[in-house]
């Protein structure tokens, strides 16, 4: 978790190109808080 005015770098290695739905940690599925993570060339 990041505390309100905290910053954090997060990296990763994207192997695949395209649009990606990403849920909240924090709320269930059915509450709909979701968010698209976009992996572009």
């Amino acid at each position: 978790m990041i505390k309100p005015g905290e910053t954090k770098t997060i990296t990763f290695k994207a192997d695949k190109i395209g649009a990606f739905t990403i849920w909240c940690q924090l709320h269930p599925q059915n509450v709909h808080l979701r968010g698209t993570l976009n992996v572009i060339p």
